[in-house]
């Protein structure tokens, strides 16, 4: 009777010790997910999955480039939403899924949908998702004046930016950035460097140039009567020019005596100049004297100016002059 009772002893002592290892094992497994809501599964996976565990808490599996939901354990007439959304710079590769019967029930690529409701009719189900680079492409010209670089089209991943950079020819200054085609935007478009960030669709932007010029002024005070004809004149330019630039004003003086009979004419020509010299900004200051505070009749005035050694009249026309790619406005 002693060796009956040790037997049942030793029984009942090894089912409670195989009953508390199973609840370890329940409690160990319960540690790693939520406990499950039903007996049908639907299963996310694919490449570039990160997280292999399957949760029923908010079904969610991350890939690189985006994330999935609706995986986990439900009630076998339960509808649930499955749905793939990629990160920003990304955009779904493939996904699809459903019953071991039909495993391409829910597809992507035949409906462009990312979000099904799948009626689980009792059966086991399972998705594959996968995420790709979102490229577009983006063509880069340069207008009249200049280049750019990149050049040309190339493909680039959206929503990331892209360096772009504008360089004026001599004798041309930038003067802005234009989106001539699709919805790429440009952080400064006033900048000759700067970034493009494309979106949805393929995008063109160009480079505008403008020709580079330079003010040269003549600056002149008229005198108020006597024998002063100009009181100042002098030249100014905006920058150091690359040659000289001389100004000359003259006055024809017509004079004439009438104490005698007939009356004696004198004609004579006043002339003056200054001088812009090369790698200046300013010239020297110069004035016009008739000669004489007894002049009965003055003449014609009239002015000149010699660029580069060659002559133009600056009161006839304003004179546009380009010298190794830049020009010269004079006024």
């Amino acid at each position: 009777m002693k060796k009956v009772k040790f037997l049942l002893l030793a029984a009942l002592t090894a089912m409670f010790v195989g009953c508390q290892s199973d609840e370890v094992l329940e409690q160990d497994s319960g540690s790693d997910r939520p406990t499950p809501t039903g007996d049908t599964r639907i299963t996310i996976e694919g490449e570039g999955m990160k997280d292999v565990a399957t949760r029923s808490s908010d079904g969610r599996v991350d890939f690189t480039g985006g994330y999935a939901t609706g995986a986990g354990l439900y009630n076998g007439t339960a509808k649930p939403t499955v749905a793939a959304y990629p990160n920003p710079g990304y955009e779904v590769n493939y996904f699809y899924g459903g019953p071991t019967n039909e495993p391409q029930k829910y597809d992507y690529a035949q409906s462009s949908a990312s979000s099904f409701e799948v009626s689980l009719g009792g059966q086991d189900h399972t998705f594959h998702c996968g995420f790709k680079e979102k490229k577009r492409d983006l063509t880069v010209n340069a207008g009249l004046g200049g280049s750019v670089s990149p050049s040309g089209t190339n493909s680039y991943q959206v929503e990331n930016a892209i360096n772009i950079t504008a360089t004026p020819n001599t004798g041309y200054k930038f003067s802005g950035w234009t989106v001539t085609e699709g919805d790429v935007t440009i952080a400064n478009t006033g900048s000759s460097s700067t970034t493009a960030t494309l979106h949805n669709s393929n995008s063109t932007i160009t480079a505008r140039f403008e020709q580079e010029s330079v003010h040269v002024k003549l600056h002149m005070t008229y005198g108020n009567g006597g024998s002063i004809v100009v009181e100042d004149f002098y030249i100014t330019a905006e920058k150091p020019l690359p040659f000289d630039v001389r100004v000359t004003v003259n006055q024809d003086v017509i004079e004439y005596d009438d104490r005698e009979d007939p009356p004696i004419y004198n004609t004579y020509t006043t002339s003056e100049s200054v001088t812009l010299y090369t790698g200046s900004t300013i010239s020297n200051h110069n004035k016009l004297d008739s000669g004489t505070s007894g002049v009965d009749q003055l003449g014609s005035f009239w002015t000149y100016i010699v660029i580069n050694g060659k002559t133009y009249n600056p009161f006839k026309d304003t004179i546009t002059y380009t010298y190794n790619g830049m020009t010269y406005i004079f006024e």
